[in-house]
């Protein structure tokens, strides 16, 4: 790059304090080396910010990675959520018939024993459906909450993206020149 007596002639002007006056001509030489190095500096250091590219792609790669699994996971954590909210509306149907079901055997009874076990029966299918329309309605509104969330998360996954894709496609464009 630079040879010895450049490096030497510019740490022995340093050292006098010696300023690069443009003006002057005998020391046209001087400050023409003096520009070179300065140029010299710059290209090494654009060289060693070069090389750093891959590592900075990775990096911002690793964080959008971060929020691409946070949107993974909010959106199977809703999922689970509706497929429990599902299964405890079948349940729930499936425990309606049910009642149906007792309710016309109840009029076809022929003892009284039968009649009053068919009505606890009735009385704990019923307390039975009571807690399952209480956790349908807390599932609903936890739905809701996660449901919000998510669509929020959403708009900042959309703005991470295009974040994450500019940077990196600054980055590469950077690279190339």
């Amino acid at each position: 790059m630079l040879n010895f007596n450049f490096v030497c002639l510019v740490l022995i002007s340093a050292s006098t304090n010696r300023r690069f006056d443009e003006h002057n001509a005998h020391d046209q030489p001087l400050t023409t080396l003096y520009e070179l190095q300065k140029i010299d500096t710059q290209i090494k250091k654009l060289e060693e910010s070069k090389k750093s590219i891959p590592y900075q792609i990775e990096q911002l790669a690793v964080e959008f990675g971060k929020c691409e699994k946070q949107l993974k996971e909010k959106q199977d954590n809703l999922e689970v959520m509706q497929k429990e909210l599902r299964s405890k509306n079948r349940t729930l149907e499936l425990q309606q018939e049910q009642l149906k079901k007792y309710y016309s055997q109840r009029k076809s009874m022929k003892t009284e024993k039968e009649y009053n076990a068919l009505e606890r029966e009735i009385i704990n299918l019923q307390k039975k459906n009571s807690i399952i329309e209480d956790e349908i309605l807390e599932l609903l509104f936890s739905i809701d909450g996660v449901t919000e969330e998510l669509t929020e998360y959403q708009t900042v996954y959309r703005e991470e993206k295009a974040k994450y894709e500019n940077q990196s496609n600054e980055l590469l464009s950077t690279s190339k020149d």
